[in-house]
């Protein structure tokens, strides 16, 4: 923030314009006042955000959907392959809500994707995520992380609760991923689904 008047375009500025702070990161002259020393920024329903808690704030945002660009981009080549072999999977969990809910890359960092897979793809999946040099690790499931150990896979081929899988894969929507088709859990299936998480 520069604690300054916005720049003469010819006109002659009536008033004081010690309350003005230009934002370094919206380019905009917002309203802003000193508290002991501290630059403050609104003072609306929400309260008073300090300026550093804005930039911390800003930089976690921008940090979390940048890893988070970085994974849907590795993501979208593993499913470009399934797709082109004829696999079918589900995205859950942040991989299925980021895009579906969110719409925003930031809020909610993946630490991993967990796919649902049909059981009998499982050696088709393997032969595809090694030949994109896919490193399997040691889980309770079929685990991978990519050659960059950006993007890590959590392969399931079950979910918990119910036994015929074939209701999941009935109820699951359909839509594309950066042109992909890919699939979600129906909304029932995810509101169970998510409250174990």
């Amino acid at each position: 923030w520069v604690n300054r008047a916005p720049p003469s375009s010819g006109s002659i500025y009536p008033g004081d314009f010690s309350s003005l702070a230009l934002s370094s990161y919206t380019g905009r002259y917002e309203s802003a006042s000193w508290t002991d020393g501290r630059r403050q920024l609104g003072s609306g329903d929400l309260g008073v955000m300090e300026a550093m808690e804005l930039e911390q704030v800003l930089a976690d945002y921008s940090r979390v959907s940048s890893a988070n660009k970085a994974k849907f981009a590795k993501l979208r080549a593993v499913l470009q392959q399934f797709h082109a072999n004829g696999i079918d999977c589900i995205l859950l969990k942040g991989a299925d809500l980021i895009p579906r809910l969110y719409g925003v890359l930031g809020l909610w960092g993946m630490v991993d994707v967990d796919l649902l897979v049909h059981e009998q793809d499982l050696p088709a999946i393997d032969a595809i995520l090694r030949r994109l040099d896919y490193r399997p690790q040691i889980d309770g499931n079929p685990a991978y992380v990519d050659p960059d150990n950006i993007l890590a896979l959590d392969i399931i081929t079950k979910l918990w609760y119910v036994d015929d899988q074939t209701v999941i894969w009935q109820r699951a929507m359909q839509r594309d991923l950066q042109s992909i088709p890919v699939k979600g859990l129906g909304g029932n299936d995810l509101l169970v689904y998510l409250t174990a998480y």
